[in-house]
C-alpha cells in the first residue's frame, strides 16, 4: 500500500527562507551535484533547510520552505524539514501495547502522542557521521529510557544528490531488540519558491483514503476517494482541494498568504 500525506495549514511563522545560492553559514552543511542541485542542512534535526534547483531560465529556486538561521529552528513547532522519529505521526492517547507491554508516552499534542514527543529524535542535535560533496549521513542513538519507546536504536539518515537531479533521502536503523520505528522527513514544499501553490499540479494514484477526527487521528475507517475532493487519481491544481467546502480547514490568512501553506490530506491505496 502507498501512503500520501499532504496538509491544509498556514502559519505566520514559516516563512520561505531569504537566503541565495552563496556560501552557506555555519553550522549549515551544503552537498551539491554537478547538475547544479545544492541542498543544506542542520545537525539539529537531521534537518533540510534548502533545496535549490535551476528553474526554466536556470536560476536557483528554494523550493523547500525554512528558516534563515538555527533560532528559527529551534523555535519552530512544526517541524520544518526535520527528521521525525523514531515514531512519527499520532500515537493515540499516548499508549499502546507492544510484546506483551503497555506503554505510557507524554501527551504533548492533545489528547494524544505527536512526533514521539518532547524527546523525539526531531529535537535532538545528530552527529555527522559521513560527508562528501554529494551526500551527507547523520546519526543519532536513542534509548527506551529517554524516549520511553521499546528498545535502543542506532538511526542514520543519508541525503544524496546525484546528477538526474533527484534529492535522495534514506532512512536506517539498527536496534538491540525488537520494537516500533516509523521514521519520516517533515519538508515543505514549495516548487515556485516563495509564490502561491495553488497552481501546482498533483495527481496521487489512491483510490481510498483514511477519514480522520477533529483530532487528525483516523477514525478507523478506510473510505473511497471518488466523489470527494481527495481524488486526484487525474491531475488536477491544488485550488481545487484549497477552494473545496468539507472536512479540511482553512485558515483565513490562507488566500492571502498563500505561499505559507501546505496542503494535507491522507491518502491510501492497496496493492493487488
Amino acid at each position: 500500500m502507498s501512503f500520501l500525506k499532504i496538509l491544509a495549514h498556514s502559519s505566520p511563522t514559516l516563512c520561505p527562507s531569504s537566503s541565495t545560492s552563496s556560501a552557506p553559514i555555519e553550522p549549515f552543511i551544503e552537498i551539491s551535484s554537478t547538475q547544479g542541485v545544492t541542498a543544506r542542512f542542520l545537525p539539529y534535526g537531521a534537518t533540510l533547510t534548502s533545496l535549490f534547483v535551476k528553474d526554466r531560465d536556470s536560476n536557483p529556486v528554494d523550493v523547500v520552505l525554512g528558516f534563515d538561521d538555527v533560532k528559527g529552528y529551534k523555535q519552530d513547532t512544526a517541524y520544518v524539514g526535520r527528521t521525525v522519529g523514531r515514531v512519527c505521526n499520532r500515537i493515540g492517547h499516548g499508549r499502546f501495547t507492544f510484546d506483551g507491554k503497555q506503554y505510557e508516552l507524554p501527551i504533548n499534542n492533545p489528547p494524544h502522542h505527536l512526533h514521539s514527543g518532547p524527546e523525539g529524535i526531531a529535537l535532538k542535535e545528530w552527529e555527522v557521521a559521513r560527508h562528501t560533496p554529494t551526500s551527507v549521513t547523520f546519526r543519532k542513538r536513542t534509548n527506551e529510557e529517554e524516549d520511553g519507546l521499546p528498545g535502543d536504536a542506532k538511526i542514520d539518515v543519508t541525503y544524496t544528490v546525484n546528477d538526474r537531479n533527484q534529492l535522495v533521502i534514506e532512512h536506517g536503523a539498527t536496534c538491540n531488540a525488537p520494537g516500533v520505528l516509523n521514521l519520516t522527513n517533515h519538508s515543505y514544499w514549495n516548487l515556485d519558491g516563495s509564490q502561491s501553490v495553488r497552481d501546482h499540479l498533483l495527481q496521487v494514484g489512491a483510490d481510498k483514503y483514511l477519514p480522520t477526527d477533529s483530532n487528525d487521528y483516523p477514525t478507523g475507517e478506510i473510505a473511497s476517494v471518488c466523489g470527494t475532493k481527495f481524488d486526484f487519481n487525474e491531475e488536477k491544481p491544488l485550488s481545487f482541494l484549497c477552494d473545496a467546502d468539507g472536512n479540511i480547514d482553512i485558515d483565513n490568512d490562507m488566500y492571502y498568504l498563500m505561499y505559507f501553506s501546505i496542503l494535507w490530506v491522507l491518502c491510501y491505496t492497496t496493492m493487488g
